[in-house]
């Protein structure tokens, strides 16, 4: 009976072993399957990665342009890129050579900038700019394209100068309104050579003041700039300064002491004529005056008790101002009913007109307000 039991046992244990040992293989063989679907792929590949390279792999790092900068930086640079393709290089005409080097055009040699008005070849600059020079001795530089200077007309009121080229489809410059820029707005200056000058405006309506006889004016004298705060180099004379928006206001027109810009409005209302009969024709009243508000001190019986006006210094012999009887020590106060104030000079004035227009200026004389009509002259050349 117990060789029977003893023999069952064994019988038991070596039926437990044989399924243990199925189980078990089984089990290593679904292991390997599960392994070979979910693990393997990324094992392999690190296992060949570390294989071939030594060193971790690591992602590809790639340049990102970032900017950074505030609204008024990119209305800055827009402001830049809508004028700069209407601003030209002024040069001295460099004589025939086969030196290929010294056919080149360096900014070194830069006279002076101008502003394209019309996309027939018409631009603005300065008398600084050309430096006394004749049509034939300069030449133009725009982009990689040089031109000859065909014409020049100048205005002495001004002292803005208008050069001719022969060139079509040019990009033009947007002029905007000198009489609405304000002290402390942000302005911009750029030239010929891409230079770019971020400056402010001191004064809007400046008077260039050494002496006292500098404060005598002419009737065709405008005597006024805008005074910018911080000095331009050279490389300046004649470029245009401008506003955010990309509109001229004015050209840069002296360069010393102190950065002057001769406004746009200023000049132009001249192109008409200019494009017309390639001349400038001004309109010309005929006296001296002292502009009672840059004038402080002046006694009070000379002023009348007035702050602004034109107090007529002297008469021009045989002027329009003689002729309809104005007279030394008068005042002008008006012009049409505009005031003469600080904003607005006689001359600023008188220039909005025509020759051979009668305008009504109002006038104090001896304390009491009388009306002239005057017919106004033409300037002589």
């Amino acid at each position: 009976m117990m060789k029977f039991f003893e023999q069952k046992r064994q019988q038991l244990i070596s039926e437990i072993v044989i399924l243990s040992a199925i189980f078990g293989f089984a089990g290593g063989i679904v292991g390997e399957l599960v392994a070979d679907v979910y693990l393997d792929p990324w094992h392999n590949s690190y296992l060949t990665n570390s294989a071939v390279n030594s060193d971790p792999t690591v992602s590809e790092l790639k340049p990102v342009k970032r900017i950074i900068a505030s609204d008024q930086d990119f209305a800055i640079y827009q402001a830049v890129q809508k004028i700069s393709p209407a601003i030209l290089g002024i040069y001295q005409k460099k004589p025939t050579t086969t030196n290929v080097l010294n056919q080149i055009y360096l900014p070194g040699s830069l006279l002076g900038n101008g502003i394209i008005l019309t996309n027939d070849g018409w631009l603005a600059t300065v008398n600084a700019a050309i430096a006394g020079k004749r049509a034939d001795q300069l030449t133009l530089v725009h982009g990689q394209k040089i031109f000859p200077v065909t014409k020049i007309v100048s205005d002495k009121i001004s002292q803005v100068i208008f050069l001719k080229i022969d060139a079509n489809n040019l990009p033009v410059a947007t002029l905007g309104d000198s009489d609405e820029i304000l002290a402390g707005q942000v302005v911009v200056n750029l030239n010929s050579v891409n230079e770019v000058k971020v400056n402010s405006i001191k004064n809007p309506d400046y008077y260039f003041i050494s002496s006292a006889s500098s404060l005598v004016l002419t009737s065709e004298e405008y005597g006024k700039s805008i005074l910018l705060e911080n000095l331009a180099t050279d490389g300046f004379m004649g470029s245009p300064l401008f506003n955010l928006d990309g509109e001229v206001i004015g050209l840069v027109n002296q360069i010393n002491q102190q950065a002057l810009i001769s406004p746009v409005n200023h000049f132009r209302f001249l192109l008409k004529e200019v494009l017309k009969n390639q001349l400038v024709k001004r309109p010309y009243l005929g006296v001296t005056y002292l502009d009672l508000t840059q004038t402080l001190g002046l006694d009070q019986a000379l002023r009348q008790n007035r702050e602004a006006g034109a107090l007529i210094y002297q008469l021009v012999n045989n002027s329009p101002a003689q002729q309809f009887g104005l007279e030394k020590n008068d005042i002008i106060l008006s012009v049409e009913n505009q005031t003469i104030d600080q904003e607005n000079n006689l001359a600023e004035l008188i220039q909005q007109y025509q020759i051979g227009d009668e305008i009504n200026l109002e006038i104090l004389r001896a304390g009491k307000v009388i009306n002239k009509k005057v017919i106004l002259g033409q300037v002589k050349d």
